[in-house]
């Protein structure tokens, strides 16, 4: 993610995405622009539903038909409620959307990767949330302040 501005937080003002491909996890590909969000944004999220079938939250949904090299406006992404620093991870029968919302953290299911709905919040403070799935379960990581004890 690339902002065409000293500061990535300005909107409006064209926001790109890059794309970088890997075979071995340790050689990369040099970036190339896949698509421009003229309306700002930071934080994309991304994720792939098939090998090719990919969408993504960038202020908005964007989708990809050929495995993430191109992306459009895609307004069958819907969540019901705009997530801030979304992050979205397959799990067991869908997929799951992180985000910071309103009232902290906050959750949203999905069977089809593309329609959300609101779980509600985590109670586990406000910052930004950064999900893994391993070791047969998801860990959520926050980076801000420190959580409630």
């Amino acid at each position: 993610l690339c902002a065409d501005s000293p500061d990535p937080f300005l909107v409006p003002g064209a926001h790109r995405l890059y794309r970088a491909e890997s075979t071995d996890l340790l050689e990369w590909s040099e970036a190339s622009e896949v698509w421009a969000n003229p309306e700002g944004g930071t934080d994309p999220a991304v994720w792939c539903v098939s090998d090719t079938r990919c969408f993504g939250w960038f202020w908005g949904g964007i989708g990809s038909s050929d495995g993430g090299k191109t992306w459009s406006v895609e307004p069958s992404v819907s969540v019901s409620v705009p997530p801030q620093l979304p992050d979205v991870v397959a799990v067991e029968g869908g997929w799951r959307m992180f985000f910071l919302a309103s009232e902290g953290v906050s959750s949203a299911w999905s069977a089809d990767g593309r329609d959300f709905a609101m779980e509600g919040s985590l109670d586990v403070g406000s910052a930004s949330p950064s999900a893994v799935v391993a070791n047969g379960g998801t860990q959520l990581y926050l980076s801000g302040p420190q959580p409630p004890q």
